[in-house]
């Protein structure tokens, strides 16, 4: 599929926002077993063989839809708080609750959390902890199923100069090939690829994409794109 050692580069830089089934494929695979309230972007419609969501004004009833969504799902995913934490056995509440904004806030946003973005979580968490840690658990995952972070996701490159070739990061890699072929986030495998850089390589990101093409899921994706 690729014929240079590594994998790209793209020539254009662009932002794209999640189309109204990616946010409920997204959410649904960051909170196994949910039930996510549709959102619906006006002006268009689920038939649409391109996602242009990101050409369409973000309104105030979508917004409004959005909130009203995430809401539900963080409420549901919290009363399960021990399943949604995962917390080591003898570890301590404070480690376990930021074990789990990095893990979960790294796989919403589809790239390693920066300082200043863990630092604003652990914030919304201790507000909302004055109540219940459940509490500021659920607050947490409103924030970032709210956040551009997860909302957008970049084909930017580590040096992104406006109107040049850029090599996008594994990361980046990763986000583009599960969006073409799952119209989801990245799955266990292709992000480990991505963590550990390997994913730049084309021989492995060819792999990756041989590996996505024979899972029942990714058939399904394809099968209902060019049935529409």
């Amino acid at each position: 599929m690729c014929n240079s050692a590594t994998a790209g580069p793209y020539t254009a830089t662009r932002i794209w926002r999640l189309s109204d089934e990616q946010y409920a494929n997204v959410v649904t695979d960051l909170v196994p077993g949910s039930t996510v309230p549709a959102i619906s972007t006006s002006g268009r419609t689920k038939d649409e063989f391109i996602n242009m969501a990101e050409q369409l004004p973000v309104t105030g009833t979508l917004t409004s839809s959005l909130r009203t969504s995430v809401k539900a799902v963080a409420a549901a995913a919290v009363m399960n708080l021990p399943g949604l934490l995962k917390c080591q056995t003898g570890q301590a509440e404070p480690a376990c609750i930021d074990a789990f904004i990095d893990r979960f806030g790294s796989r919403a946003f589809r790239h390693p959390l920066d300082a200043t973005e863990k630092t604003g979580l652990k914030t919304v968490y201790d507000v909302g902890a004055k109540i219940t840690s459940a509490n500021g658990v659920r607050v947490v995952i409103e924030a970032i199923l709210q956040s551009p972070s997860f909302l957008y996701r970049s084909e930017l490159g580590a040096r992104p100069l406006a109107g040049q070739t850029t090599q996008l990061t594994p990361y980046e890699l990763a986000s583009a090939l599960s969006f073409l072929v799952l119209d989801s986030q990245p799955d266990d495998q292709l992000w480990a690829a991505a963590q550990d850089g390997s994913l730049a390589q084309a021989a492995i990101f060819s792999a990756q994409v041989d590996r996505l093409l024979m899972t029942p899921r990714v058939r399904s994706v394809i099968g209902r794109v060019y049935l529409k």
